[in-house]
């Protein structure tokens, strides 16, 4: 079975991609359309193996800059500061190659992209200053190299040496910053995510603390009333005692509602909370109401059954994909059907825990509707059916009142 590929991965592989194939693809253009005489020339053999040296060096550079952070970095500082210069020695030797050959166009490519790389990992502000030096050292070096060979105008190998420079760090520079930038927003995304699943058990251990608290604290206070009243009048210490059973007797039915989702679980509620936690995950949360849909007309209990659906098809949106988008549907012919999609899925929500959707469809099952789920590709649909036996009975299309 193939391994889904997130889409941060696949982000990853076209930055890397579009970048090698930049680079290789201009270095090697003077020995298609320019004047640089490859081999069988020697100087040409410099040219060509120095232009070689040039891509090994920024093949295995590129690919450590786009590698997921906060992932380790396959290379040491050492080792990448050791290929920068065995490739900045390789690019002056391309550069002095192709000025020699009458290149007046790509000449600083390959210094300029050494010099990039090696920026991107600079502070800003020192990168700031590195790439006003960079350029101001293209320019330099063309009005230099233009003044000593006659038939190159100096003005000319300035200005094609300083925008190739500049062409070549932005190439660079802000591929590496759009990367990056996506690695941010997505680690925001799964902390956004992370977030809202800490919320969800804050307002579960919240709904605990609030009826195990009271009901304790009464307890409290009907035992130790109790227990005055032993000795005094027996039958009104037996009474505060039956109370203390009944008191106990509700707690745990309470808690019991609390651990199965049933206390304050309303189809109205759990759609504008998911509504609210997609979007903070950055995920696109579209709602699609039949208008002929009234939550108030459903019952009660379709309403919590909806709702508990909701719930789990937003939670599994956050644990088990990537998405971008996710629409919640909710309409009514003669039962009523709510439905949950969402995209990006890369682990299915049915085998993760071994309950989840299984349980809540026997929990439904038993409620008299049905609940279905299904993946296809990356996308995953959860649908949810209530007769009107469960529902309630419709209201009546153009009814007034």
């Amino acid at each position: 079975m193939a391994t889904a590929v997130s889409g941060l991965e696949t982000f990853r592989r076209y930055t890397y991609w579009s970048m090698v194939s930049a680079v290789v693809v201009l270095l090697l253009l003077p020995a298609i359309t320019g004047p640089v005489p490859y081999p069988p020339d020697p100087g040409g053999t410099v040219a060509l193996l120095a232009v070689l040296t040039v891509i090994a060096t920024l093949v295995p550079l590129i690919a450590d800059e786009v590698t997921p952070m906060p992932a380790p970095q396959p290379r040491s500082e050492r080792a990448r500061l050791g290929l920068l210069g065995v490739g900045g020695v390789a690019s002056v030797i391309v550069a002095a190659s192709w000025l020699h050959a009458g290149d007046t166009v790509l000449w600083a490519f390959a210094p300029a992209m050494v010099v990039s790389v090696g920026l991107a990992r600079l502070r800003p502000g020192r990168r700031q200053i590195a790439i006003t030096g960079t350029v101001l050292a293209a320019l330099v070096v063309g009005l230099t190299v233009g003044g000593l060979q006659d038939d190159h105008s100096p003005g000319g190998l300035a200005t094609s040496g300083t925008l190739t420079t500049v062409f070549a760090l932005f190439l660079t520079l802000a591929t590496l910053w759009t990367w990056r930038v996506a690695v941010q927003l997505d680690e925001a995304r799964r902390r956004a995510a992370a977030l809202a699943v800490a919320n969800e058990r804050l307002r579960f251990a919240a709904d605990l603390h609030d009826i195990q608290g009271h009901h304790l604290q009464v307890i409290a206070l009907k035992s130790e009333l109790a227990g005055r009243l032993l000795a005094a009048d027996p039958e009104a210490a037996r009474h505060e005692i039956d109370e203390v059973q009944r008191l106990a007797a509700d707690a745990r039915r309470d808690t019991r509602a609390v651990v199965q989702g049933y206390r304050r679980t309303s189809l109205d509620a759990e759609i504008a909370n998911a509504t609210s936690v997609l979007a903070s995950a950055g995920i696109d949360a579209q709602l699609h109401v039949d208008p002929d849909v009234h939550v108030e007309g459903l019952t009660e209990d379709a309403r919590h059954l909806l709702g508990l659906v909701v719930r789990e098809a937003i939670t599994n949106v956050l644990r088990h994909s990537t998405a971008t988008r996710a629409d919640i549907g909710l309409r009514r012919d003669d039962d009523t059907l709510l439905t949950v999609t969402n995209d990006g899925v890369h682990t299915d929500p049915t085998t993760a825990d071994g309950g989840g959707l299984h349980d809540l469809a026997e929990r439904l099952q038993a409620g008299g509707a049905t609940l279905i789920w299904r993946r296809d590709g990356d996308r995953f649909e959860v649908h949810a059916t209530l007769p009107t036996a469960v529902a309630g009975a419709p209201a009546q299309r153009g009814s007034g009142s």
